[in-house]
């Protein structure tokens, strides 16, 4: 079996490192899978897709589009697969779910084009570009032959959109388990909370700067380290101020953030909208309890109480900044809530485990094509 993962870029995200870890994982399987990213030629952000793929031993190819509408770039895809002879073309995001199904049809041999549902998507750019790749991706939907939702929320979601619910497995994203030799870090007696991920509205920012604010004002135990980038970034700058200045550390976006989980005693997630992310993943691999909010595929993941904590969507900074407070003091309970934590990934959202549900669909959509075309033929 051969299987081409399309990448939607080569940016730092969640689906990149689905991408990375997918491959890596299948190709321990046995399986032969390549890694192609879909990039532009104007785009001069870090290249962290290919960075970690020279990191993790993947060869990265890339599939340049040269300017907007440059659908020379599925015919040089269509060769590639001919070429190649991939039997499976598994693509994620907007652009490469286009140029992946449009170069899968009407080739003489059927390739089957997989997408996987990262989530509910919600529009924050409304650029004529985004909205004209958005109804496109929308019009050739109906080309892929099966879809990978990452939470079952996500698949009810495209379900009622319009695909069969038969259409779609439902595979959890996985993560590997770090090798950590103690579960929390105590750094000079204060709790470190963390915050991983894009700046942005969907993400909740303005709810963690006010759970920042609201916390700092009753507890000087706490210090905030918030991680990231994005378009909301400037909404951070209250937080340079003193006396919160003090209390709270920005770094950016960072391409290791290894050891900055080492240091969090607990780490936010006030997001308005979800899938299934992987920040919420790893930083349950390391035993850091996490405080989300309830939506998405987060409840799949999160039992509240047991292995972290949800908070109500209609009382995020409220409910947030009291759980914050409560598990500051309380070093049992974090710890409980952090082994517990490190368990369930373990036992149900491993790498291992994403992949050999991944191997198993990918089989079954073959066996499927392969009648298919028999019955074509006969």
């Amino acid at each position: 079996m051969k299987v081409l993962i399309l990448a939607e870029n080569t940016h730092m995200g969640g689906i990149n490192r689905y991408c990375i870890d997918l491959v890596q994982g299948l190709n321990e399987m046995g399986v032969s899978v390549s890694l192609m990213a879909i990039t532009r030629r104007s785009d001069d952000r870090e290249p962290w897709l290919l960075n970690q793929g020279q990191q993790s031993g993947i060869v990265v190819r890339q599939l340049v589009m040269h300017y907007f509408l440059d659908f020379s770039a599925i015919f040089r895809l269509r060769r590639i697969l001919k070429h190649a002879r991939f039997d499976i073309v598994h693509s994620q995001g907007y652009r490469s779910n286009i140029i992946g199904r449009l170069a899968t049809r009407g080739l003489k041999r059927s390739i089957p084009s997989i997408t996987t549902l990262h989530g509910i998507i919600t529009q924050t750019d409304d650029s004529r570009r985004m909205r004209f790749y958005l109804k496109l991706d929308l019009m050739t939907r109906s080309w892929s032959h099966h879809f990978i939702a990452v939470d079952q929320g996500s698949k009810n979601h495209y379900v009622k959109l319009g695909i069969c619910h038969e259409n779609i497995s439902v595979i959890h994203n996985g993560v590997s388990l770090p090798n950590i030799d103690r579960v929390f870090v105590n750094n000079n007696h204060k709790i470190i909370v963390g915050y991983v991920g894009r700046l942005s509205k969907e993400k909740g920012i303005d709810y963690l700067i006010n759970v920042i604010k609201n916390v700092l004002s009753l507890s000087s135990q706490v210090e905030f380290l918030i991680i990231g980038d994005g378009p909301e970034k400037y909404l951070l700058d209250p937080l340079k101020e003193a006396p919160i200045e003090n209390h709270v550390t920005c770094v950016g976006q960072v391409s290791d953030i290894a050891p900055y989980y080492r240091q969090m005693d607990l780490i936010l997630v006030p997001s308005r909208s979800e899938g299934l992310p992987f920040v919420v993943l790893e930083a349950m691999s390391y035993g850091i309890p996490v405080i989300a909010t309830h939506v998405g595929g987060l409840p799949e993941i999160i039992v509240s109480g047991e292995n972290s904590i949800l908070v109500s969507p209609d009382r995020t900074v409220e409910e947030i900044t009291q759980t914050v407070l409560v598990l500051a003091k309380d070093h049992n309970q974090r710890t409980a809530l952090g082994i517990s934590a490190r368990r369930t990934i373990d036992e149900r959202f491993s790498q291992r485990i994403m992949c050999q549900k991944t191997l198993e669909m990918y089989r079954h959509i073959l066996r499927r094509s392969s009648e298919v075309d028999s019955r074509d033929q006969g």
